[in-house]
């Protein structure tokens, strides 16, 4: 048992807080660094950002998301490969602690209390959410995404709001203790990595690069991103409207011939997605 004694400052008496610490703690965690350390291991050598990746990939294709007895800590992940997410984002904390990579549990808000992660590299900071990161297609088969990957606060802040670092002062007010640092590099998410980052509207820009794609793949899905709002509402009326319809123009001049395509967009990271069918 692990005892633990404070003075309180506003009353004079001293309170002891006791945490019961089980019997088995010792060969849980033997049994959690034994696929932790493999997971590491399968990284080594690689740089700290293409192991943050390999992280955020392997818990959300290790993981069901799914309620248990231990998903709040990392033993739902790690071990019995179900959590929420507060086992993913204690997971990844530790994963990137074993790393030497610096990363903090972040506690707060979307449409309900949720939890997810920030990251240190190379002086510059990061928000990451695997559990967002977890999605499912219409079939319920998991389909992992990057929308939440080494985002900047322009991106986090339109859904997520933390919650650390402020304590009670009473029935309704909260001060803050600390304030997390800004994030405004964008360099290092998936959409500015694979060239698929706009920020502004350009056509010529989005042209080139759907039509890159279309090159690699005609009839694979096209996901880009246009981060200033204004913009991206823009990128949708000019593209998918009767009215403009750029998208067939588009593809008229690499097909040549009426090929059309199915689109779906995600307002809340300013992703917009495409398949060309014939």
């Amino acid at each position: 048992m692990w005892n633990y004694r404070y003075l309180s400052n506003d009353e004079d008496k001293i309170t002891r807080l006791q945490f019961n610490v089980p019997s088995d703690l010792s060969t849980t965690m033997a049994q959690v660094d034994q696929v932790v350390d493999k997971v590491v291991n399968d990284v080594n050598g690689a740089s700290d950002y293409e192991k943050i990746k390999y992280f955020y990939e392997w818990i959300i294709n290790w993981t069901v998301y799914q309620r248990n007895q231990c998903e709040q800590d990392i033993t739902g992940v790690f071990l019995l490969r179900q959590s929420v997410c507060g086992g993913y984002s204690k997971a990844f904390q530790y994963l990137c602690k074993k790393a030497g990579i610096k990363c903090t549990y972040v506690l707060g808000m979307t449409d309900q209390l949720h939890a997810w992660n920030l990251v240190e590299l190379d002086g510059k900071y990061y928000w990451v959410d695997a559990t967002w990161g977890d999605s499912f297609d219409s079939e319920g088969n998991t389909v992992l995404n990057y929308h939440y990957f080494m985002v900047p606060d322009q991106i986090l802040f339109r859904t997520h709001l933390s919650l650390n670092g402020k304590v009670p002062v009473g029935t309704l007010n909260e001060v803050d203790v600390f304030k997390f640092p800004k994030c405004t590099d964008n360099s290092l998410s998936y959409y500015a990595q694979t060239g698929a980052y706009f920020e502004t509207y350009d056509y010529d820009a989005i042209k080139k690069y759907i039509l890159k794609k279309i090159n690699e793949d005609p009839y694979q899905y096209i996901e880009f991103q246009i981060g200033d709002i204004k913009s991206y509402k823009q990128a949708l009326q000019l593209l998918f409207t009767q009215e403009s319809n750029q998208i067939n123009r588009i593809l008229k001049d690499y097909f040549g011939s009426d090929y059309k395509c199915n689109y779906y967009q995600i307002d809340t990271v300013g992703v917009i997605g495409i398949q060309v069918y014939q």
